[in-house]
């Protein structure tokens, strides 16, 4: 039987630590952006903690993040299901959005105070995300409905109803003034903050979206779905013009292409934070239930590689911030990061046989840091130092070049 550990022989054993904590799963995980010795996670527990990872090594034997609780936001519901669905920082480090399932908004300060709470929800919220810059934050729920929140004055800004027709899953920032969502109801739909009605409504998917992200431009959002397939929207130029008569029908400024390979739900995706070098194009991942994860070219829907070696469902993937690697995590425990330019395996990780679940994947690159948080089913916050990983750090690939799958 596979043992906890990882999956070559020369791994420095000081590289990983695991953090106890939680009672239950962890489902969610997220570095501060600004603050990067702040780790926040939640999970089944109804509790957030944020953990101090601050320290740094004595000596090159020792861990560079030896981790404490920083705080601990308790147990923030009572309600039966009471799990933490999301957690997003503010642009500045400054406040921590957090969904659950009990339906009410919570947002904290990166010191553990509560800042802000709000019930205007009537089903779980699944999705926090603030905008791009200040502390405008959009979430989505389970009612079907949208809110944007001015957190500064700790107010609804906006609430939205009657957009999707079902539960809306997932939402994502365009612009700071312009946002799309993701819902059960199989559409995508693109909102300005200051309009009731919808900039464009994206249908194709025959089945609910579950996902749904914004290149690092700006300029096209991908959506994975339950129907197999992933799609990429062209959201630039006029597309997105706040005048009426300005927005024309589904053209070629707003093209869809179709990701289609998977033979099961798509149920993670997310953007290169680089382009392809060799074309320029953005390159975007895609995760599924058919234990595979999937590299594509963003401009001709060419697949660009295939990773096989989980045996159950991919619930997360996520680059590293410099767009050498991409992370991935699963139903089967693996921790499987590639390298995006030979696109084999660098470096692995199985958490154990026992609740091995791995839920959500970070990835931290700053100020010298350079950290993999992983959200797992066994009730530990798991933390990689790459500055350990010698196959990591000797790796001289660049980001993503075309390959011929042949």
């Amino acid at each position: 039987m596979q043992i906890q550990g990882p999956g070559d022989k020369t791994t420095d054993p000081q590289a990983i630590r695991l953090l106890p904590g939680h009672n239950t799963e962890i489902f969610v995980c997220a570095w501060n952006p600004e603050f990067p010795e702040i780790l926040s996670t939640g999970g089944k527990d109804s509790e957030v903690i944020l953990w101090d990872l601050a320290k740094k090594a004595p000596s090159p034997n020792e861990f560079a993040t030896e981790g404490y609780k920083l705080a601990s936001l308790g147990r923030l519901s009572n309600a039966v299901q009471g799990d933490i669905t999301s957690l997003h920082w503010s642009a500045d480090g400054t406040f921590l959005a957090i969904g659950s399932h009990d339906s009410v908004l919570r947002v904290a300060t990166n010191k553990g105070t509560m800042w802000m709470q709000n019930d205007i929800h009537d089903g779980p919220i699944f999705a926090t995300r603030f905008a791009k810059s200040g502390h405008l934050l959009l979430t989505a729920s389970l009612d079907g409905t949208l809110c944007v929140w001015d957190v500064d004055q700790k107010r609804p800004y906006r609430r939205y109803e009657g957009v999707h027709t079902d539960c809306c899953l997932d939402v994502d920032w365009i612009t700071d003034k312009v946002f799309a969502s993701a819902g059960a109801d199989k559409r995508v739909i693109i909102m300005h903050i200051d309009q009731d009605e919808p900039l464009k409504v994206l249908e194709g998917h025959t089945e609910e979206v579950n996902q749904i992200r914004t290149s690092s431009t700006g300029t096209r959002v991908a959506c994975c779905s339950d129907d197999k397939t992933s799609r990429i929207w062209k959201t630039d130029n006029q597309s997105l013009s706040t005048d009426a008569d300005a927005i024309p029908d589904l053209s070629a400024s707003i093209a869809v292409l179709v990701l289609e390979g998977h033979y099961d739900p798509v149920s993670a995706i997310r953007w290169c934070p680089t382009s392809n070098t060799s074309t320029g194009h953005e390159i975007l991942a895609t995760g599924s239930f058919d234990k595979t994860a999937r590299l594509w070219d963003s401009v001709t829907g060419e697949c660009l590689a295939i990773f096989t070696d989980h045996k159950r469902p991919v619930y997360t993937l996520t680059f590293s911030p410099d767009g050498r690697f991409i992370a991935t995590g699963g139903g089967d425990g693996w921790l499987y990061v590639y390298s995006l330019s030979t696109f084999k395996v660098v470096w692995s990780w199985f958490t154990g046989p026992q609740r091995h679940g791995i839920f959500e994947i970070d990835w931290q690159m700053k100020n010298g840091y350079n950290r993999i948080a992983l959200a797992l089913e066994g009730q530990k916050v798991m933390v990689v130092d790459c500055t350990k990983l010698r196959n990591i750090l000797n790796s001289h690939s660049s980001p993503v070049a075309h390959k011929d799958l042949a």
